[in-house]
């Protein structure tokens, strides 16, 4: 069976980026331009799932059991995305995200380019991964302005021999 419900165009936006620890998130309908949800993102370093969302990798190396690694990585993977749906994406944004109709969600990172390496994309919907899940596609835009400064385009093929 197909599902010919229209794919919503949603983007999410981090603005008041304090830190990497610290920002709010705006989901936004890309074609009403509607403001859908919002969440205030405030990470503890302490605990030890803000430690696994900014290094996943580093973390399950250093931390996962040796004696039974695939399950204890597979554990750690599981709570740290009911984290993230939770404290980082927050209710109301996978409220949104949970509707019936298919999601194209898009995340505006903005001038924080650190959110890009989070993997926000393990956040559990309806018991799924995002990365996973049918009805959601995710992607990142970084901001183009600012940053780097523009070089002239090349009045001429150069060759370096």
């Amino acid at each position: 069976m197909v599902d010919t419900a229209p794919v919503r165009r949603l983007e999410l936006r981090a603005v008041d980026v304090a830190d990497p620890l610290h920002w709010r998130w705006l989901l936004v309908d890309l074609d009403s331009g509607r403001h859908l949800a919002e969440h205030t993102v405030a990470l503890d370093r302490r605990r030890w799932e803000a430690e696994a969302l900014t290094d996943l990798h580093a973390y399950l190396r250093w931390r996962a059991e040796p004696d039974r690694r695939v399950a204890s990585e597979a554990d750690v993977v599981t709570r740290l995305g009911e984290f993230i749906a939770l404290e980082v994406l927050g209710p109301a944004i996978m409220a949104e995200l949970g509707r019936p109709a298919p999601v194209r969600l898009r995340i505006g990172v903005g001038t924080a380019p650190f959110l890009t390496a989070l993997p926000l994309e393990l956040a559990h919907l309806d018991g799924v991964p995002l990365a996973r899940h049918e009805r959601v596609g995710v992607s990142y835009m970084v901001a183009s302005g600012g940053g780097h400064p523009r070089v002239p385009p090349a009045t001429g093929v150069r060759l370096l021999a």
